[in-house]
């Protein structure tokens, strides 16, 4: 199990650079992610993304955005992380 978890926590590192965020940490409540003006991101998608299912967002004025856990398994919690941060990576591909 340990290894396991290490290995998903390595993937949301991985998307994280690849979304060129400038940080990302785990709260209690959710996933805080930390864009940049680089990172490669369509704030219309972003929108559209997070008005598709608002009880799981929370997006704040200076562009984080936090992704509420949807449930006390940490597992559970990274796979579905890592599913919304290839979407993001998805839908602002060139």
């Amino acid at each position: 199990e340990p290894a396991r978890l290490t290995l998903e926590v390595a993937r949301v590192h991985w998307r994280a650079k690849a979304l060129q965020l400038s940080a990302i940490r785990s709260t209690a409540n959710g996933i805080r992610f930390h864009f940049t003006a680089t990172s490669p991101i369509d704030p219309a998608s972003m929108m559209m993304r997070v008005q598709k299912d608002p009880k799981q967002f929370r997006l704040t004025p200076d562009g984080n955005l936090t992704r509420l856990y949807d449930s006390t398994n940490i597992m559970e919690n990274l796979k579905d992380c890592i599913v919304f941060m290839d979407e993001l990576i998805k839908s602002n591909a060139p």
